[in-house]
Parts: structure tokens; C-alpha cells; sequence
């Protein structure tokens, strides 16, 4: 257990799998080194870092991909850089008179990029703080996720204007013109998740509409070919949403209590009943034998992506899970409970 002194929001590994970075309601992010296997008894880890001086609670923090750095955001309506050997002095980054809802790294760890409650989305240099941000223009209400894509080609963002939006990245761009996007990719209501596929020709958003919808592109041009791939979940909202890292498969968490597996070239989705509350999050192992999927009852579940039952319950959380990030045979949870499972 990882515990800290408030809500847990957010959790994501370095790329490395060697550490976490947790994100609190208690004005703090915490590092923490995992062991390789998870411990034989429930064991109370000590955070390795903390990283402080967030005037409100966090949403989310990201290592950056070098892993010497760490980004969070912040209720505050600010993102922070923390270099990890100098703790002590974050750069601040003023990015909205709003909530933050996210905060990440380029691929190359050059660039931040960020989205607000507001509608704002900005892209800042890491290197040249005196750099004006590259401002991302075109929503109109709270932008919850935004992304590079892996060739830094492209950013995507998911607002609940009910919108998701293509932007072209370039690192030469006049930051005096804010950017324009490349595409609009409507649903009939808020736009809740938009993640590009591994190798970035794929986006696949999650909306309140009861559908999820996959978005092709051509080179990474930023226009889709043709009409998304739409998956509908009616009558229950698409709350979250993964693409299997063969890009076979989608995972989708719906309202109710209830996950979808839909094959990516059609056929019947497979169901996975078990719980009886919404399904915040959903996330494939890396092999695509498994999903994990976190619930409004404090449960996370492990299913098996070729039979209609669960593998193994994961009790333990009192609340809602509001995270889950796997490397190699570790899972990591949040939740609004104060603490952090390591399983």
C-alpha cells in the first residue's frame, strides 16, 4: 500500500516499470519505488520522493519519458516540472484560471502540454521557460484528456463539448497564432477519453453518448479516413475505453457495471458481467490475454479475453478506483480511499 494523506487521483509508472508517481488530493505527488513482484503480506511502503508546492489538490502527474522529470496538474490551475535531482525548485506553469485535468511529456521531453476545465490546451517548452506556450484553440468547455500521439506528429483532445480534436504538432510553429485543428471528431455528448493507438494511426474516444468510435488516419495527416469505426454500448454510458496493443480488440467500461470486449473487424462483443456499479476504468495487459478493470465498489477485477468470466477479484479498496497502470506482473490501483495497492 502507498498511502497518502487524502484521495488518491491519479498513478502512472516510468517507463522503466521501476517507479510510480501518485497524484493527491493532499497537495502532494509521491514517487515510489516498486518491487519487482509484489511482496507475499500486504505490505505500507515509504514514498522514495515527495514532491510538494501545489496550493489545491492534483489530478494527475506524469514522469517524463527519460524519467528524470515529472510533471503534474493541479486544481491550483497549474502545472508543475519537477526535475527530480532539484526537487525543491518546480518551474510553474500558469495554464488556465481553471482546473488542470492533464499534464504529460512529448516523446522527446522537450514539450508539456496541458488541458483545463476551461477549455484551455497549451503546449510549453520544457527547455526555454521564456517561450511563449503554443496555444491549442477550438473547444469551448473543459478539455479532460489530451495527448501526443508516439511520433509527436499530432495532439488529440477529449472535451465535454462533446468534441475530440486533431491538432498538427509542429516545434517551429509561431506561437502568436493559436493552432488550429486539423480535425473535429464530433459525438452527441461529452467526450471523456482520446488515446491514439500504439503506433499513432488510431484514435479511439469514450463518450457519454453510449458509444465509443474509432478514428483512422493516413500518415498521420490529421484528417480521418472516412467514418469512425462506431462501437455502440446503449443503453450505457462509454465511461472508459483501450485498444489492445495488437489493435485487435477494444475494451470498454460502461455504466451499470458491465465491460465490453468488440472485436476491431466486427462481430458480437463479448460481456463481462460481474459488478454492479459504473466501470471508471479499463485497461488491457500488455500481452492482451488479460483486462483489468476498476469499479465504482472499490473492486478490481482480472477477465480473461476469451471466456465470460472473471480470473480473480481484487478486493481491498472501500471507494470508487480512480486508476489503474500495469508494467511486466505489477498492477498498480487508486482510489478515493487514501492509498495506493500495489498488486
Amino acid at each position: 500500500i502507498l498511502p497518502h494523506a487524502d484521495v488518491v487521483l491519479h498513478a502512472s509508472f516510468d517507463r522503466r516499470g521501476e517507479r510510480v508517481v501518485t497524484a493527491s488530493r493532499d497537495r502532494t505527488a509521491m514517487i515510489w519505488r516498486v518491487p519487482p513482484e509484489p511482496p507475499e503480506v500486504v505490505t505500507e511502503l515509504s514514498p522514495e520522493l515527495v514532491l510538494r508546492g501545489h496550493t489545491d489538490m492534483l489530478w494527475a502527474a506524469n514522469f517524463s519519458h527519460d524519467g528524470a522529470r515529472v510533471v503534474s496538474a493541479g486544481r491550483d490551475g497549474t502545472a508543475r516540472i519537477w526535475t527530480l535531482s532539484e526537487p525543491e525548485r518546480p518551474r510553474t506553469i500558469e495554464v488556465a484560471r481553471a482546473i488542470v485535468w492533464w499534464a504529460e511529456f512529448s516523446p522527446d521531453d522537450r514539450w508539456v502540454v496541458a488541458s483545463a476545465d476551461d477549455g484551455t490546451v497549451g503546449v510549453w517548452s520544457v527547455d526555454e521557460p521564456e517561450r511563449p506556450p503554443l496555444m491549442l484553440a477550438g473547444h469551448a468547455a473543459s478539455v479532460g484528456d489530451v495527448h501526443f500521439d508516439p511520433t509527436q506528429q499530432l495532439i488529440a483532445t477529449a472535451s465535454v463539448d462533446g468534441t475530440a480534436r486533431l491538432y498538427r504538432f509542429e516545434a517551429g510553429a509561431d506561437p502568436s497564432e493559436p493552432l488550429e485543428a486539423e480535425a473535429v471528431l464530433t459525438h452527441e455528448h461529452d467526450v471523456y477519453r482520446a488515446r491514439f493507438s500504439a503506433e499513432g494511426l488510431r484514435l479511439l474516444t469514450a463518450s457519454r453518448d453510449r458509444t465509443a468510435r474509432m478514428w483512422t488516419f493516413d500518415n498521420f495527416g490529421g484528417a480521418p479516413m472516412g467514418p469512425a469505426r462506431v462501437f455502440d454500448a446503449d443503453p450505457n454510458i462509454v465511461w472508459s475505453s483501450d485498444l489492445s496493443p495488437d489493435g485487435r480488440l477494444v475494451a470498454l467500461g460502461l455504466g451499470g457495471g458491465q465491460v465490453q470486449i468488440h472485436p476491431v473487424e466486427g462481430g458480437p462483443p463479448l460481456r463481462l458481467d460481474g459488478h454492479t456499479s459504473d466501470t471508471f476504468r479499463v485497461r488491457f495487459t500488455h500481452d492482451r490475454r488479460w483486462i483489468y478493470s476498476g469499479y465504482n465498489d472499490g473492486d478490481v477485477r482480472v477477465w480473461s479475453t476469451n471466456r465470460q468470466t472473471h480470473a480473480r477479484v481484487l478486493p481491498g479498496h472501500a471507494l470508487a478506483i480512480t486508476a489503474l497502470e500495469q508494467r511486466r506482473r505489477v498492477l498498480v490501483s487508486t482510489t478515493r480511499a487514501v492509498e495506493v495497492r500495489d498488486w
